[in-house]
C-alpha cells in the first residue's frame, strides 16, 4: 500500500496535480497539507505531525562523502 501512496512523494504529486507554483516557497510539510485537502485523504499516522518529532540524524555529508558516512554510521572504519 504504502508503494501506491501520494503522500510517498507529495511535493511530485502535487506539482503534478496543481503545478510548480503550488509548491514554491512551500515546505514538506505544508505540502504534505496540501495533498491532504487537495486529495480529501488523510496524512498517514507515520507523517502526521512529524514536524513536531525532534530530529535525531542533522549531520550532513557530500555526495562524495557517502561512502565514509555509511561505514561512519555502521561504526566501521571510513
Amino acid at each position: 500500500v504504502s508503494t501506491a501512496s501520494p503522500f510517498k512523494f507529495p511535493g511530485d504529486v502535487v506539482r503534478a496535480i496543481l503545478g510548480e507554483e503550488s509548491i514554491k516557497d512551500k515546505d514538506e510539510f505544508q505540502i504534505l497539507d496540501i495533498l491532504s485537502a487537495v486529495s480529501e485523504k488523510a496524512i498517514p499516522a507515520g507523517l502526521k505531525d512529524l514536524s513536531e518529532k525532534p530530529i535525531l540524524h542533522d549531520v550532513l555529508f557530500p555526495k562524495d562523502r557517502m561512502r565514509y558516512a555509511v561505514n561512519k554510521f555502521l561504526g566501521l572504519d571510513g
